[in-house]
């Protein structure tokens, strides 16, 4: 665990993945995450996707008490997508890796 309080595990090429819940949102579902690093996002949804589909779409990291929300704007490839099994409600763990990555004030997210 990091300083942060949340899990930090170690990618293959070294990249830290912080293991977040916080909403997704693409064109055509909704997800919640669960693992974020700079270069690559991993969530679960009931939206259909594919394997080298593009997502376009937005990350929102809630407002701590002192601070402002985040919101981060993406394009991503999704790079895998499991079948979740029978009792998970018809949800994918899907991966994603970014090809874009940007801030967005709040108040224009």
């Amino acid at each position: 665990m990091n300083g942060t309080g949340h899990h930090e595990r170690e990618t293959c090429v070294g990249t830290a993945r912080y293991a977040l819940e916080l909403p997704i949102t693409f064109e055509h579902g909704a997800g919640v995450t669960l693992a974020v690093s700079r270069e690559e996002v991993h969530f679960t949804t009931l939206a259909a996707v594919a394997v080298g589909q593009h997502l376009t779409g937005k990350l929102r990291f809630p407002a701590e008490a002192s601070a402002t929300c985040t919101v981060l704007r993406y394009v991503a490839r999704v790079t895998g997508v499991v079948e979740q099994p029978c009792g998970s409600g018809g949800r994918f763990a899907v991966s994603a890796r970014f090809d874009e990555l940007d801030f967005v004030p709040c108040g224009l997210a």
